[in-house]
């Protein structure tokens, strides 16, 4: 996924991400690898206290980073729940 992110970011796409991290993982995690400093933004799933897959995060995520929904374009980096 960091490959993934930062080819798009590289072409001057815009991105924010959303991750189901918790709080205290997402600030170890954000001061080990520099790559999630590129996006403009991020929403965790930590501090808002919502998780993938309930449709309030991609609302909350979309208004937090003022993003027009037909805009966005999602990657879930988990194995497909069959």
């Amino acid at each position: 996924m960091a490959e993934v992110m930062l080819s798009l970011t590289g072409y001057g796409y815009d991105a924010a991400f959303l991750s189901n991290f918790s709080q205290p993982t997402f600030k170890d995690v954000a001061g080990r690898f520099s790559f999630l400093k590129r996006p403009r933004g991020a929403t965790i799933s930590g501090e808002i206290r919502l998780i993938n897959p309930d449709p309030k995060i991609y609302e909350l995520h979309s208004k937090t980073h003022d993003l027009a929904s037909e805009s966005i374009l999602l990657i879930d980096d988990s194995p497909a729940k069959r």
